[in-house]
């Protein structure tokens, strides 16, 4: 018998019954897992990291696609669902350079008072001043960062995450906890 290292909270209980499976005679003891063949168990510990190294790829591709699909989604303003896609956010940040470019000198250029915001669902949200149009920038801007910040801290919860368990836990929480979506 050998002695091999052994995490129960890395490796649980799978890697114990695989062993076993395998025809490896395992004995856990407080140092270890004695096994009765030390290269079966090196390959199936091998195994087991390739196999937690899939399911986080997958959980990182499941990840992006909710962020993908939480941008998407549009934000929600003044009871009204604006566009956040990628043409949109340029859009809405094109405009908020002219209600930039209106406060600071509204002599040369002037607010169109009568300016409104085309919404998601074909609806006018009127955005009579440029304060009005940098408050909308600044709400889409700070929404789509809480969105890519949340899918970065999903990711590298992913990343550090040391068993199967573990990356099941934050793909089955993903319809969960995403900013302010629509």
């Amino acid at each position: 018998m050998t002695l091999i290292a052994y995490d129960p909270v890395a490796q649980g209980g799978a890697f114990i019954a695989a062993l076993e499976a395998a025809g490896v005679s395992v004995t856990l003891t407080p140092a270890g897992l004695m096994v009765s063949d030390a290269a079966a168990a090196a390959t199936i510990a091998g195994d087991a990291a390739a196999i937690l190294a899939q399911a986080q790829a997958q959980a990182v591709a499941a990840v992006n696609a909710a962020e993908t699909a939480a941008i998407a989604a549009g934000y929600t303003y003044s009871g009204k669902v604006i566009e956040t896609d990628a043409a949109s956010q340029a859009n809405i940040a094109a405009q908020s350079l002219a209600a930039l470019a209106s406060t600071v000198s509204p002599s040369t250029n002037p607010w169109n008072t009568g300016f409104y915001w085309v919404c998601a669902d074909g609806s006018q949200l009127p955005l009579a001043t440029a304060s009005a149009m940098l408050t909308l920038g600044s709400a889409i801007g700070a929404y789509v960062s809480a969105v890519i910040l949340y899918a970065a801290s999903l990711r590298a919860a992913i990343a550090t995450a040391t068993s199967l368990s573990a990356v099941a836990a934050i793909v089955a929480a993903l319809d969960t906890g995403w900013p302010g979506a629509s």
